[in-house]
């Protein structure tokens, strides 16, 4: 697996879990990074939020690589939110915390809950931003 770390520095970091070794760092944001998601759709994008007022999408696929800059807050980015992040974060998990036994079927079950959030979203995962503009 993977995991990001961000910081004040203004780098987001990609780790494999496992082996605890830093697979690549992204740097664009002027200011500390605030959040960043991971989408589940397609090629599986990074999205950043900073002070700087920017979101950046990032293709983690190609060692990082910022695919785009989201503009539009006049101040700091403090949030942001996935349509599909309860599926993504749940996993093959119901609403008891019952999960299915074998691997396969988790990793279906896993699958068949983001399918399902993403249908309710018309097919496209959606990105929510929220600032402190006034």
């Amino acid at each position: 697996g993977k995991g990001l770390l961000y910081s004040k520095d203004k780098a987001i970091k990609v780790w494999d879990a496992q082996t605890r070794q830093c697979l690549f760092s992204m740097h664009s944001h002027r200011q500390a990074v605030t959040c960043v998601r991971w989408s589940g759709q397609g090629k599986g994008l990074l999205y950043s939020s900073s002070r700087d007022g920017n979101i950046f999408v990032w293709d983690p696929n190609n060692k990082g690589v910022m695919v785009k800059q989201l503009q539009g807050h006049a101040h700091w980015v403090n949030t942001l939110a996935l349509s599909t992040e309860h599926a993504l974060k749940t996993g093959p998990f119901d609403h008891l915390g019952n999960r299915p036994k074998q691997e396969e079927e988790a990793k279906e079950a896993a699958a068949q809950r983001y399918r399902e959030a993403l249908a309710q979203g018309g097919g496209v995962e959606r990105l929510v931003s929220g600032s402190d503009n006034f």
